[in-house]
């Protein structure tokens, strides 16, 4: 939209007629012309306002343009930091869950052969069901910053599959 701009260039115009009958005081007068000088003398302090005006207008913009690119890198960089503290506790909780698994069995033989008693294998049970329910935890939380890396960083969210 350019309403209300000022052009830097003038105007110039000419115009001719001829005429085949006259009649008054002209009635000798064949032809006539008319040129027109239309020239935006006084307009110099609005353009450059408006160039300035412009200018400003780009800067703000690139400014923003900036500011969403840093922002954007930002929230890359979380994400995958997110995503490889979630890998490290997969990995700790994996072998939490090892470890819960070979105590549950060694209590269990410990207590057929009478020296552990059912409160212990019940609680090394129990270790085993929460290292379950943390690697789940886990599992679901490396997910889930998967799709988050995926999506702040503009990748398809979803994976197609391959027939």
């Amino acid at each position: 939209e350019q309403t209300g701009m000022v052009s830097a260039r003038g105007l110039v115009r000419a115009e001719g007629n001829y005429y085949f009958y006259r009649t008054g005081i002209q009635e000798d007068v064949a032809w006539d012309g008319l040129l027109t000088l239309d020239w935006p003398f006084f307009t110099g302090g609005t353009l450059r306002a408006q160039v300035g005006e412009a200018r400003a207008g780009l800067d703000r913009a690139q400014a923003k343009l900036e500011e969403a690119s840093r922002r954007a890198r930002m929230e890359i960089l979380e994400a995958w930091e997110d995503l490889k503290s979630s890998a490290e506790r997969l990995g700790i909780y994996a072998l939490a869950l090892d470890t819960a698994g070979k105590n549950y069995r060694l209590q269990t033989q410990d207590y057929r052969l009478g020296l552990s008693t059912n409160l212990e294998v019940l609680e090394a049970l129990n270790g085993l069901h929460e290292a379950r329910r943390h690697m789940e935890q886990a599992r679901v939380q490396a997910r889930l910053d998967a799709f988050s890396l995926r999506r702040v960083s503009g990748a398809p969210l979803f994976q197609p599959e391959t027939p």
